[in-house]
């Protein structure tokens, strides 16, 4: 579906919605906008790249093994 991001389990959000959302709460023109999206997007794209693991400490026995498929 064009222009609608879903969010949470259930909720969905229209695009422009969001839009008038980030600029109300951060202050910023609709440039301001399209800028900060457009750099998040790099920096997403830059660290999808990378392999990362995660380290858990002494959490690590809580957590339940996978086996990667979905």
């Amino acid at each position: 579906m064009p222009g609608i991001i879903f969010l949470g389990k259930t909720g969905r959000l229209d695009y422009n919605s969001l839009i008038r959302h980030f600029r109300r709460v951060n202050g910023c023109s609709y440039q301001d906008f399209l800028l900060t999206r457009d750099m998040a997007f790099e920096v997403w794209e830059e660290r999808s790249m990378v392999e990362w693991s995660i380290e858990l400490g002494e959490y690590e026995g809580l957590i339940k093994q996978s086996s990667g498929k979905s």
